[in-house]
């Protein structure tokens, strides 16, 4: 059975869609194959993150994240995990990479036992689409969320939940991401240095305290670099765009996602419980609705070296990509003035 892959961000309502997949008895759902966790987790580690948190808003999981890869797990994590998948590899997407087609492979071979359709839900594979496209058989569904309400959320989840993968994870992956000169110029931007040759590990406790001194306002910088850099990468190749705002606030764009991924996929998805908040100005201070509108109007008119065409791989489509982007910022403008 041809495979559905699920390409986001962080905080962008990636799980609810994913979970849509996993309550389907012809579905056989993995969460975040590229999650680095899976490289050293055990049986028991599997139960041990099954947590019903309402700070993550995943209270509604029947099963633990990772249950799906029980049958696949050895005594230290998954044997065909390799820690480049995290985000060393994260922009490439014309090469073979042999090792992690295999990986792969081994989770759709799985379900093909079950007899059950794969869905694979990824958090760090938008700049590797192309790879997805190329290599693999299948779907490629891309969702995408306001910038600044999914920036509030990962800081939301910091302060209130304590979980802090937020903000390192967009810095590590600028630090380490291979494949994108423009990904090296947006890290010599933000003055992140590179560790492309460390492990993910270590590239995180290396730049644990440039992360803690950023101010906000940087912090949503690199934030969007990534966003930017990473939707550049992944439009071109995607099979359905799903817009996670829309599909909160419009029962007709759910209706019509819904028929698109039937179309696709033959699943049949109800997104009627769709709640997906927006946040206005007052969520952030001052210096981060200024940042939001300069990267607004630069990814808009993409005269900005940093912003332009070049982190699309199809440059027939890089513009209409950019225009895509640049209306999701220009919305949070918008919304933010109260002109929206």
């Amino acid at each position: 059975m041809d495979a559905v892959f699920l390409h986001s961000g962080w905080r962008t309502g990636s799980t609810y869609v994913w979970n849509k997949f996993r309550r389907l008895r012809s579905c056989l759902a993995f969460y975040e194959p590229f999650n680095d966790l899976l490289g050293s987790m055990t049986p028991v580690g599997v139960l041990m993150t099954s947590r019903h948190d309402t700070a993550l808003r995943h209270s509604d999981l029947d099963l633990p994240y990772f249950h799906e890869y029980l049958p696949l797990l050895g005594q230290k994590g998954l044997p065909l995990f390799r820690d480049e998948f995290v985000c060393r590899d994260y922009f490439v997407a014309g090469e073979k990479l042999p090792e992690q087609l295999q990986y792969l492979e081994s989770l759709l071979a799985l379900a093909d036992k079950a007899r059950k359709t794969p869905v694979l839900g990824c958090v760090r594979s938008l700049g590797r689409v192309g790879w997805f496209k190329r290599e693999l058989k299948g779907a490629n569904i891309v969702l995408i969320r306001s910038p600044f309400s999914q920036w509030v959320s990962g800081q939301k989840l910091a302060a209130d939940g304590g979980y802090r993968f937020f903000d390192p994870v967009h810095f590590l992956i600028l630090s380490q991401a291979r494949g994108s000169e423009p990904a090296i110029e947006h890290a010599r931007h933000h003055r992140i240095p590179r560790y492309e040759t460390l492990t993910s590990n270590a590239g995180r406790l290396m730049l644990a305290d440039t992360v803690a001194i950023a101010p906000p306002a940087v912090r949503f910088g690199v934030f969007a670099s990534v966003y930017f850099l990473s939707m550049m990468a992944a439009l071109p190749h995607a099979d359905l765009v799903v817009d996670v705002d829309r599909l909160t606030s419009d029962a007709g764009y759910r209706a019509d996602r819904s028929a698109e991924i039937r179309r696709l996929t033959g699943c049949d998805l109800d997104f009627s419980d769709a709640r997906t908040p927006r946040y206005e100005a007052d969520a952030v201070p001052p210096e981060v609705a200024d940042a939001l509108k300069s990267i607004s109007g630069a990814i808009a008119t993409g005269v900005d070296r940093l912003w332009d065409d070049r982190s699309c791989g199809v440059p027939a489509a890089a513009a209409a990509a950019r225009a895509t982007i640049a209306a999701k910022f220009v919305d949070d403008c918008k919304l933010m003035n109260g002109t929206r």
